[in-house]
């Protein structure tokens, strides 16, 4: 009965899909972002300067997560320099943006640029604006 049991729950961890994040180093030390236990992830991740957003498709840049200690991807750029940025897993499940941290919790989420959303917003309230003027 026990052997059945966790052939049971081996099969169901192995079954279960790990969530999929760019990962990438900071060139420098980002202020007021404490790494802690992911710097070691990141020491062996390619630097964040030679990641392309228009090819997500570069596997160097894409890393497994954990499946029971990562919930979410997370990109964080240094306020002063937005090219010094870090990509990779986060331990809490976030779909957010919060000033210089966005978190969000789908497979390779967190790959494109910050502002796009707030652009395609934007020019779809200015079209709004002009057609409603009518």
């Amino acid at each position: 009965m026990k052997l059945t049991v966790l052939l049971a729950v081996v099969c169901l961890a192995a079954s279960s899909q790990a969530l999929k994040c760019y990962t990438c180093k900071s060139t420098r030390d980002i202020p007021g972002v404490s790494l802690g236990a992911a710097l070691s992830m990141l020491t062996s991740a390619p630097p964040c300067t030679e990641f392309d957003a228009g090819n997500p498709d570069d596997k160097k840049f894409l890393k497994e997560c954990t499946v029971v200690a990562d919930k979410s991807c997370m990109k964080i750029t240094d306020p002063k320099d937005s090219a010094n940025e870090i990509r990779g897993c986060f331990p809490t499940k976030k779909n957010e943006c919060k000033d210089n941290s966005c978190y969000c919790d789908t497979d390779m989420c967190n790959g494109s640029e910050r502002g796009w959303p707030s652009a395609v917003l934007l020019l779809s309230a200015v079209i709004a604006a002009l057609l409603g003027g009518r």
